[in-house]
């Protein structure tokens, strides 16, 4: 096992830097049916081998409902998070050929689901690269742009918008009339005293109680002796100003330099190997060959065992 740890330090102590700098840039999008799919893709590819990069959002507006895999990597090269509920999530792959990888193209896709409550707007997908080598166990400098998740809501006309600058109670029509037995809003009961039916059979929600909800859309149910309404309805406290693209669509916010929110698009040059201490990679060919090693290692004791065998034998 002594020749294994020789080998094994012989490489991972020394960081070489392989020449051209490739780019990990994640995709802007915004939501279609409170759905997106941000892709994270590789450019400028001279060759890696493994790569490991990490993605955070924000998860009180974004919940990460599955990945798929792309089109560098085959599933077998890579290792994926065992949930996807992490503050983080990091994707991990290493080619099972000694050869470099050189396509570019998507690295993987992240499909987000729009929290029910959460506010229209403009949601960072931020990467980190921590590190990436080639087949030669060279550190391979790499770009990372971050991406966006716009949530744009599907308001029908039947709808109702509460903007905060108007500062008054919230109408909201209701379908079946009669004495209202009970009111919630996303599954809260609201109190008697904060709402009450007007003239035209609507149902009036106090302004005060609607000050306590946060932008986004809520669901309320009106529940009378004719029966239940249930409606959505969308708070905002100003008109949005996107969509970037339309739902579902991508944009290239990184083609000027600027993100969408006006400020620059926020790139991280990265030396690979400076973004830890340790390297997370052990050289390729440091692999195989402790492989090899163990092999022979291994078939040396057997022959030993069976001589020893022998010996007791006579």
């Amino acid at each position: 096992m002594t020749i294994l740890i020789i080998f094994s330090s012989a490489f991972s102590n020394t960081s070489v830097y392989a020449k051209g700098t490739a780019t990990l840039a994640a995709s802007a999008v915004s939501t279609e049916k409170d759905a997106a799919s941000v892709s994270v893709s590789l450019n400028g590819n001279s060759g890696i081998w493994g790569i490991k990069f990490k993605v955070k959002y924000d998860h009180s507006a974004l919940s990460l409902s599955s990945v798929d895999n792309g089109e560098i990597f085959s599933n077998s090269d890579v290792t994926m998070p065992d949930t996807l509920d992490k503050r983080e999530f990091v994707y991990f792959a290493s080619s099972n050929e000694l050869d470099n990888i050189t396509g570019n193209g998507v690295l993987v896709t992240l499909n987000f689901k729009a929290a029910d409550n959460a506010a229209e707007g403009k949601y960072p997908i931020k990467l980190t690269v921590i590190q990436a080598i080639n087949v030669d166990g060279e550190d391979v400098d790499m770009e990372s742009r971050d991406g966006e998740v716009t949530i744009v809501y599907d308001i029908d006309k039947d709808d109702v918008i509460y903007y905060r600058s108007k500062n008054e109670p919230l109408t909201v029509p209701l379908e079946n009339s009669g004495e209202i037995k009970k009111l919630d809003i996303d599954g809260e009961v609201v109190a008697p005293e904060n709402y009450k039916a007007d003239e035209n059979g609507d149902v009036v929600i106090s302004k005060e109680h609607i000050s306590n909800l946060n932008d986004g859309r809520h669901k309320v149910s009106i529940v009378t002796k004719e029966g239940t309404t249930a409606a959505d309805f969308f708070i905002r406290t100003k008109e949005p100003e996107y969509p970037a693209a339309e739902p579902g669509e991508e944009t290239d916010i990184h083609e000027t330099g600027m993100s969408e929110t006006g400020l620059p698009a926020e790139t991280e040059a990265l030396s690979t190997g400076a973004a830890q201490e340790t390297s997370v990679f052990q050289n390729p060919k440091t692999i195989i060959i402790s492989a090899a090693i163990l092999s022979v290692m291994i078939g040396i004791a057997f022959i030993r065992i069976k001589k020893i065998r022998r010996v007791k034998k006579r």
